[in-house]
């Protein structure tokens, strides 16, 4: 599971979403895909919630979006923008 740090800001600017690590003061840009997932990430904490609805949603294989979406994840904790654990 996965929840949002309290030390990050999210904005939506011109399609992008910012995230703002308040602790490192270093911003973050997601686009498209990549803010999709974040943002399920977020509403369901659960990647395996998450994968099926990005199935339904992209014209990509699982194993694609798994990938992405695991190396999204490992991005996102390692910078402190989304904390592991329940």
């Amino acid at each position: 599971m996965f929840r949002p740090s309290p030390d990050v800001i999210v904005n939506e600017f011109d399609g992008e979403t910012v995230l703002l690590n308040l602790k490192t003061e270093e911003y973050f840009s997601l686009e498209k895909g990549a803010a999709e997932m974040y943002g399920l990430l977020v509403r369901y904490g659960d990647p395996k919630r998450v994968l099926p609805i990005l199935q339904a949603g992209y014209d990509a294989e699982a194993e694609v979006l798994q990938r992405d979406l695991e190396s999204l994840i490992s991005d996102l904790v390692r910078e402190g923008i989304l904390l592991a654990g329940d």
